[in-house]
């Protein structure tokens, strides 16, 4: 999830026995009556849970990566990016294309935290939990 001004964009996650591709935002600009709205986007990720999002407010992208896809059980390496996450009229999922050669190990349960326009990643279930990367991404 992301906090957008008083809004919160939340993702994707599981219950005891379904995982969800939703996306879904709560409103709280009255403390008193915040408001949970259901956003329909399609195409959309896969149902994730255990994934990692952040707010690039330059771009105005929501940033999804890794976390386990409840329909194949694997560790997703991808990563997927909400253009327009102020925007629910306009939010569009798109997969990142990424052009590194050397990619970071599937991470569930990772760290991702933005820094001076840089997504920094760190450790994680299942994978080297040493591994420090650095994802640069390009607003198009």
């Amino acid at each position: 999830s992301i906090l957008i001004g008083k809004k919160i964009v939340v993702f994707g996650g599981k219950d005891a026995t379904t995982g969800f591709n939703d996306t879904w935002i709560l409103d709280f600009s009255s403390i008193t009556n915040g408001q949970w709205t259901k956003i329909n986007i399609s195409p959309a990720p896969p149902k994730l849970y255990v994934h990692r999002a952040v707010y690039l407010s330059t771009a105005d992208y929501m940033v999804v990566y890794g976390g386990r896809d409840w329909d194949t059980g694997a560790n997703s390496d991808a990563v997927w990016v909400l253009k327009n996450a102020s925007n629910p009229a306009q939010m569009k999922w798109v997969s990142a294309t990424i052009t590194s050669a050397t990619t970071p190990s599937a991470p569930r349960l990772h760290t991702m935290e933005v820094i001076s326009g840089n997504i920094l990643i760190w450790g994680g279930l299942e994978s080297n939990s040493s591994e420090f990367w650095k994802l640069t991404l390009t607003p198009q």
